[in-house]
């Protein structure tokens, strides 16, 4: 029996394909792709309880059937195809030993790579070692080969590598992108502080894609010669980051105890804090529940002692969900300093901030305050606490505590009450729909949405995936969605021809809809928009027997889960479709005023707290003025 080659996972096929795995499962169940008969291909011999198919199969399915959102499956499926007994150490070792060399692992012996790895880390820092003990097979080598010829350089592969089945491996859940954003305005802030022309970081504890975010662009201080200090230098090498093993000038140190909470915590912090130098700064990250909030006990008095020390210059809570491996639990983040102390740290929410107010600039700029103590200028999310207050047990950061902001003037509030007033105030006619009684049917007929599109009477669209990035202020192509999740998202003409070559446009009357738990419908009234994935459009011919808005509104009614096609609608007359249509564009009108009244309900509320609260507007009460008028 000949060997199967490189094979792939379930998983990693749906991951080659760009698709979920339930769409993978109802592939093999549905042999029939476009009236052609491509059956799925048969898994090869299990690697236990995995299912395993030869990845040179998946790929020519894919080809043949042009199923899928990955145009460059072919090109990605090297790196999928992980051999089953290769860690994930293993393999970036051999990466970087590929780096160091001039040819194919697979063309040179084991005594070849260990000398190459001899030559390439003369000190033994964290190539060396690893390769005499590694006992590497052909289809592992030939994987690294394959790895880096489907990948845009190092960094790539390296992601590649932690991103795919072999770093899955390791069931790690690291941060976020938004987290590591976060906490590298903070770093940067630090960094700026200490020396504008950079300084060595220290990662202290915490995952390898923190410090490799956190150093881009910065010298990496490794010291020691531990198996995670010798991978965080394999990873640092290859991401082309600036190592040194010691530091005689300032320093910043990043010390992340994501993985411990109470007394464990501060006892890293508090090590920490006592080693920090007079020209060092100190960035921690781990969980809010004791970086932030309040404590009891000897975990309370074991921080205020801590905090007594006067390092603590600044600290924040971060959003929920910003940790993958418990993504209800909020984190937070101190900025310590050495040298003089502070008794009036500055702390934030940026929790209580919508996460598109989030600014990493200004964040960094709050934070470069806090470090040199300069009250002057207006912070946008931190705010000035007293440090005894703190000591007396207070949680440090209080739940959306934000920075203290300057009056506007009283013009804006006042305009802003003046222009919602104006609109709610304003009459709305009534819905006034005429009715009288109809002779009824025998046979309520109905069609479902399927027979309608099988008989040519319904064209159904898919949408395409927009990215907001590419959204313009000034855009002339709208981008529309059943939901409204990308209202307010447009295109400029140029652009969206140049991007999203395939995807549809609307005509006027167009239908857009989405399924699942709660089917939504709208309709395009003007046409010549982008229908945003995963909403769809459908298009009535005139011969459909109802009108766009009639269809609208039976989808917003469907019950939720079914699917498009089961859908059904009545079988009505001309007449009678007419004037249902008319009516429920009266209908739909009417919601629409309802709706802006509404909003605007909203911003006189709102108007009128800020106006009050900044002192800008007076309310006058109607039995004041009565008073008066007598």
């Amino acid at each position: 029996m000949t060997e199967p080659g490189p094979t792939l996972s379930l998983r990693d096929v749906a991951q080659l394909a760009g698709v979920q795995r339930s769409v993978v499962s109802m592939w093999r169940r549905r042999p029939q792709v476009r009236g052609r008969h491509i059956p799925f291909p048969d898994p090869v011999t299990p690697a236990g309880a995995v299912e395993r198919f030869a990845r040179d199969e998946i790929v020519d399915w894919l080809t043949r059937t042009g199923r899928g959102n990955n145009p460059e499956h072919r090109l990605d499926a090297p790196a999928l195809s992980v051999p089953v007994d290769a860690s994930l150490e293993d393999l970036v070792t051999l990466l970087c030993l590929h780096a160091h060399g001039d040819s194919d692992l697979a063309d040179l012996t084991s005594a070849e790579r260990e000398r190459l790895a001899q030559l390439s880390d003369p000190r033994d820092e964290f190539l060396l070692t690893e390769v005499r003990q590694l006992a590497a097979t052909d289809e592992t080598l030939r994987f690294v080969d394959d790895l880096v010829e489907a990948s845009r350089g190092l960094p790539e592969a390296l992601a590649r590598l932690d991103d795919g089945p072999a770093g899955r491996e390791l069931g790690r859940r690291d941060l976020t992108v938004e987290a590591m954003a976060l906490v590298g305005a903070i770093v940067r802030a630090g960094i700026l502080h200490l020396d504008p022309d950079g300084v060595p970081v220290a990662f202290a504890d915490g995952p390898s894609s923190l410090a490799l975010a956190i150093a881009s662009g910065n010298r990496l201080l490794i010291s020691g010669n531990g198996a995670a200090e010798r991978a965080l230098r394999r990873r640092a090498f290859l991401n082309e980051l600036d190592v040194v093993n010691r530091a005689d000038g300032p320093l910043l140190r990043v010390l992340a105890v994501l993985n411990l909470e109470g007394e464990a915590a501060l006892e890293r912090v508090d090590d920490l804090l006592l080693d920090l130098g007079p020209n060092e700064v100190a960035v921690v990250i781990g969980p809010a529940v004791t970086l932030c909030e309040r404590l009891r006990g000897d975990a309370e008095r074991f921080r205020a002692k801590m905090l007594r020390l006067g390092h603590l210059v600044a600290a924040v809570r971060l959003p929920r969900g910003m940790w993958r491996r418990a993504h209800r639990q909020a984190l937070g983040s101190w900025v310590c300093a050495g040298g003089p102390t502070a008794n009036r740290p500055m702390v934030g929410d940026l929790s209580a901030y919508p996460s598109a107010d989030l600014s990493m600039e200004d964040l960094a700029a709050d934070v470069s305050a806090a470090l040199s103590g300069d009250t002057s200028r207006a912070l946008r999310y931190l705010r000035a606490t007293d440090l005894p207050v703190i000591l007396t047990g207070s949680p440090i950061v209080p739940a959306g505590v934000r920075a203290a902001r300057l009056s506007t003037s009283s013009d804006n509030h006042l305009s802003r009450a003046q222009s919602a007033a104006l609109v709610v105030a304003e009459p709305l006619a009534p819905l006034d729909v005429l009715l009288t009684a109809a002779p009824g049917m025998v046979l309520l007929r109905q069609r479902s949405l399927g027979e309608l599109h099988e008989a040519g009477v319904l064209l159904m669209r898919r949408g395409c995936r927009i990215d907001p990035q590419h959204a313009v202020p000034d855009g002339s192509i709208l981008v529309l969605s059943a939901d409204g999740s990308a209202d307010g998202v447009a295109l400029d003409p140029f652009d969206a021809a140049r991007l999203y070559p395939r995807a549809h446009r609307t005509e006027p009357g167009d239908v857009v809809f989405i399924e699942g738990s709660r089917p939504r419908a709208r309709v395009d009234e003007d046409g010549n928009s982008l229908v945003a994935s995963p909403s769809r459009l459908l298009r009535l011919r005139p011969t459909a027997g109802v009108g766009p808005h009639t269809l609208a509104a039976i989808i917003n009614h469907q019950p939720a889960t079914s699917e498009w096609r089961t859908w059904s609608i009545p079988v009505l007359d001309r007449a009678s479709g007419a004037a249902l249509e008319s009516a429920l564009v009266e209908a739909s009108a009417y919601g629409a005023a309802l709706r802006q009244r509404q909003d605007a309900l909203h911003d006189l509320i709102t108007a009128l707290i800020d106006g009050v609260a900044a002192g800008a507007v007076s309310v006058v009460s109607r039995s004041s003025n009565t008073e008066e008028g007598q």
